[in-house]
């Protein structure tokens, strides 16, 4: 819903997009809206299928730029290299790209990188923690709570 929510000159970005389900998830109903995502693809080299309405990159994020993007970024949603440093130069890269006011969405939250790696530079910028969705899994046990194996976070963004 949170596609559907933000504004049509705003973009949907996704980073780390695999089989590409969460990218048709971010598409459905969503027509005329700026839909895209990137991901290199050298992890499990595979390239996900088409998805109607979105376009992708089989590239990294850092390629990126407003042009390719076509619109600040209102909604963005985090799944790919899960280390301190990936993670902390995704949310350094994608600061300036954001729309003034903007939703972030980390997936695997539980692993103690990705919250270390976002909360590095949300000291600096301006960003919000709004929810913590653990699944306390680990990825080895069936999802405890939401569906997530491991966990996501949703985070805002306000341009000072």
């Amino acid at each position: 819903r949170l596609v559907r929510e933000m504004p049509r000159d705003e973009a949907y970005l996704e980073v780390g997009t695999l089989e590409g389900r969460t990218l048709e998830a971010a598409a459905h109903g969503n027509v005329g809206k700026h839909i895209l995502a990137a991901d290199h693809c050298e992890k499990y080299k595979r390239v996900p299928l088409p998805v109607s309405g979105a376009r992708f990159f089989a590239a990294p994020f850092t390629q990126l730029t407003t042009e390719i993007i076509g619109a600040p970024v209102g909604v963005a949603f985090y799944d790919a290299d899960h280390s301190v440093e990936a993670t902390r130069d995704f949310v350094t890269f994608i600061e300036p790209l954001l729309a003034d006011r903007a939703v972030l969405v980390f997936d695997d939250w539980d692993r103690v990188t990705v919250r270390t790696g976002v909360r590095l530079v949300a000291q600096q910028a301006p960003l919000q923690l709004l929810r913590e969705f653990f699944e306390y899994t680990d990825g080895h046990a069936p999802p405890n709570h939401f569906g997530f194996y491991f966990g996501v976070s949703l985070w805002t963004y306000q341009r000072q």
